[in-house]
């Protein structure tokens, strides 16, 4: 959203960059400092070098820093790796698909190093997607490691503090139930409301007074003149064009003028 206003295709084109500077700094800011993301230290989770814990759980280690010293820290050689492969892998996974798509690789013919190199990439990115969901199925046996970066990389997320007092911000709780029945409300409210109704109230009020002085020769609707097609009204006479004011009534069962205010019941043909 901050580069909304840009030009998109080049906010596209830079798209991989900016968010790996965004990784990168995030990265920086948490995981280095905190053995942990934001998100996971908002719900008590931070990562454990799993390695640490299948010796003797009396061996010395430095703990994490959100821990209170019952879980190793990950190492700077876990961290760097990390960051290799969730960050810059990531990027250089884009660029080079980005750039093979654009250069036509996979139109080449079928014994060029630039097909076989396409063909190998997709298969490299279906192998990925199959290991990715079989790692998940894994973890919702076992609960260990989210993620193929974390079990390369023996990185677990466990719960930072075992015993924590739970406080309830009811603050917070009344003001989510306030936004939930509101935003409810009105998913019930806006179908029932005639939007075009009151559009068109809100405008009789604030042109009512310079559609009155409208010659009768100019339709009240589309302004234009002459009149396309010209039909009257029953109720002052006035010319509109014959879509506008049909499409009027139709839309609006209780049209009033917009010339002099009153409901219009019909309309007739105005002959030459």
């Amino acid at each position: 959203r901050a580069f909304r206003f840009f030009p998109s295709a080049s906010v596209q084109f830079y798209k991989p960059e900016m968010m790996l500077l965004l990784r990168s700094a995030l990265f920086r800011a948490s995981m280095w400092n905190y053995n942990t993301s934001y998100g996971q230290r908002l719900q008590n989770l931070t990562y454990r070098n799993e390695k640490a814990h299948q010796g003797v759980l009396g061996s010395s280690f430095k703990s994490a820093p959100f821990s209170l010293g019952r879980h190793a820290a990950l190492t700077k050689t876990q961290l760097c790796l990390y960051a290799l492969l969730w960050i810059a892998g990531r990027y250089g996974i884009e660029r080079i698909s980005w750039y093979c798509t654009k250069e036509g690789w996979g139109d080449e013919a079928d014994d060029s190093f630039k097909r076989k190199f396409w063909i190998l990439l997709r298969w490299a990115e279906k192998l990925t997607k199959l290991l990715d969901f079989v790692n998940m199925i894994v973890f919702l046996y076992n609960g260990r490691y989210a993620s193929l970066v974390e079990r390369l990389l023996s990185m677990r997320l466990v719960p930072g503090y075992r015993s924590m007092p739970r406080q309830v911000s009811f603050e917070f709780m009344n003001r989510q139930l306030v936004w939930q029945t509101f935003a409810e409300f009105l998913l019930f409210l806006l179908p029932i409301v005639n939007l075009s109704a009151i559009k068109k109230l809100f405008s009789r009020h604030i042109w009512g007074p310079k559609m009155k002085n409208l010659p009768n020769g100019t339709c009240p609707v589309c302004l234009k003149s002459p009149v396309n097609t010209p039909y009257t009204t029953d109720c002052c006479g006035h010319t509109y064009c014959y879509y506008c004011i049909r499409t009027s009534m139709e839309e609006d069962a209780k049209f009033s003028c917009l010339s002099c205010g009153r409901k219009v019941s019909k309309i007739q043909w105005q002959r030459a």
